[in-house]
């Protein structure tokens, strides 16, 4: 569900709900996870850049 969460929100181009959604799927995937790593390297940046300070705020 999570993951189709993303892929709705990301349609809707919902910019600041779909780097929201892809820290929840990342947070929820193993750590070894290959899309974990490519998730963080998505979200990361895109939260600093839209000042979503809760979403950077685990780092």
């Amino acid at each position: 569900m999570l993951r189709r969460s993303l892929h709705l929100r990301a349609a809707l181009g919902a910019r600041p709900r779909t780097i929201a959604a892809q820290a929840l799927l990342t947070d929820n995937l193993p750590e070894d996870d290959p899309e974990r790593a490519e998730l963080m390297r998505t979200f990361r940046p895109g939260a600093q850049e839209l000042h979503i300070g809760w979403l950077l705020s685990e780092d």
